[in-house]
């Protein structure tokens, strides 16, 4: 008896003829040598989604390798699924820096998930491609803004450095870019350098800010200070890289009254 077993993958199969067992499976996918006759012909189907055994594993690899290396003509290649979807994912999802041989610990991932869907797995691996990619275009966007700040004249400037100088700041209406952690309590807009400092700043009052003006800062900045306010799980404050002009504000406390304080007005941020 001759068994064609037919591995099928969407739209794309592959057909194997094997010697027949008696129950039904085998791992031995050669073809049988020429000569051989059969007079009765098996035919079983394999959905390359869903490999039941190694068996089935095992074809399905054989009909991913006989696929094009090349995406073909109008098809969008992050929908393509990866030759060893299974083999991929353990290679980019294993440390070198913690593990040691890296090879070893790649076919021990293999092993320990070899159960898996590999069409689930192949899904997963085009999300994280995805989220990576979208990551690295939020992180070109952010570059290319603060190198355009600089180009403006705006520079970099550390707490410290505004809590020193913050007078001649505000005298020269320096143009900065300050990064930290944005807080309002009332009216009062403040800017810190920690998700700590705004933590000790509600629970021990400290003066470890530094005032903001943001009544005439783009749109998008004043929607991104009116959700971190109105949100009631920022406690520790919202993070944001803030560009401005530095000036004198007036300050008015119920304690000690009014005073002048060296702030930044806020135009632009990310």
């Amino acid at each position: 008896m001759r068994r064609v077993v037919v591995f099928a993958l969407g739209a794309l199969s592959l057909a194997l003829i094997v010697p027949a067992l008696a129950n039904g499976g085998g791992r031995d996918l050669d073809r049988r040598p020429r000569g051989s006759s059969s007079k009765r012909i098996e035919i079983a189907a394999v959905d390359c989604a869903r490999p039941q055994n190694a068996y089935e594993v095992a074809g399905c690899q054989q009909l991913m390798n006989s696929l094009p290396q090349k995406p073909q003509q109008g098809v969008s290649t992050p929908t393509q699924m990866p030759a060893d979807p299974l083999r991929q994912w353990c290679t980019e999802h294993t440390n070198p820096a913690t593990c040691s041989p890296v090879q070893s610990c790649i076919e021990f991932c293999i092993q320990k998930n070899a159960n898996h869907d590999p069409a689930a797995i192949a899904t997963q691996l085009r999300a994280e491609h995805e989220a990576k990619r979208q990551q690295e275009n939020r992180q070109a966007a952010i570059a290319e803004k603060f190198e355009r700040a600089k180009g403006q004249g705006y520079r970099p400037i550390s707490f410290e450095d505004f809590k020193l100088d913050g007078k001649k700041l505000a005298e020269a209406n320096a143009k900065l870019i300050l990064k930290g952690y944005y807080s309002k309590s009332g009216d009062l807009e403040v800017l810190r350098p920690s998700a700590l400092a705004v933590a000790m700043a509600r629970e021990y009052g400290n003066d470890s800010g530094i005032s903001l003006l943001s009544d005439d800062a783009a749109r998008n900045v004043r929607e991104y200070f009116l959700e971190c306010d109105e949100n009631p799980a920022a406690q520790l404050g919202c993070p944001i890289t803030v560009i401005g002009h530095a000036d004198m504000c007036t300050l008015t406390n119920v304690l000690i009254g009014s005073k002048d304080v060296p702030c930044l007005v806020v135009e632009d941020g990310w």
